[in-house]
């Protein structure tokens, strides 16, 4: 994950609040981070890609002649949660912003890097996923 600029990083939070969905992700038993942005403007998700040094860019498949061709910018997991860290005081939209701070202040708190969990800790990351799904 790349230092960002604070003009980079307020950039991206907007981009993130209007075209960007901040999510968990199915993985397995558990949810991971994921912060996504669909667009049809190729520059747009290229630049996201390099200013930010993370991610993968997926080419959409085109639903019939009347759509354009579309890209999707995803970052997952641990570098999800550094990029949220580094724009989520510059989000606006609520909802989002939220899910930003839960994310990128909480998540990394709560999860296991090996997976494996006590009954207390079970319940604290399973509750985080209902409460997150609740914002």
């Amino acid at each position: 994950m790349n230092n960002l600029s604070e003009i980079q990083k307020a950039y991206i939070a907007g981009i993130i609040d209007g075209e960007g969905s901040i999510t968990l992700d199915p993985n397995g038993k558990f949810r991971r981070p994921s912060v996504q942005v669909t667009s049809t403007d190729l520059e747009l998700i290229f630049y996201l890609n390099q200013i930010c040094g993370v991610g993968i860019i997926h080419k959409n498949k085109v639903k019939s002649d009347k759509h354009n061709q579309s890209w999707t910018w995803f970052v997952r997991s641990k570098a999800a949660c550094q990029l949220l860290q580094q724009i989520e005081k510059y989000m606006v939209i609520k909802k989002k912003h939220e899910r930003a701070k839960m994310l990128a202040y909480v998540y990394p708190v709560i999860v296991k890097p090996n997976g494996y969990y006590n009954d207390q800790e079970l319940l604290t990351r399973l509750k985080f996923q209902e409460d997150f799904y609740k914002v």
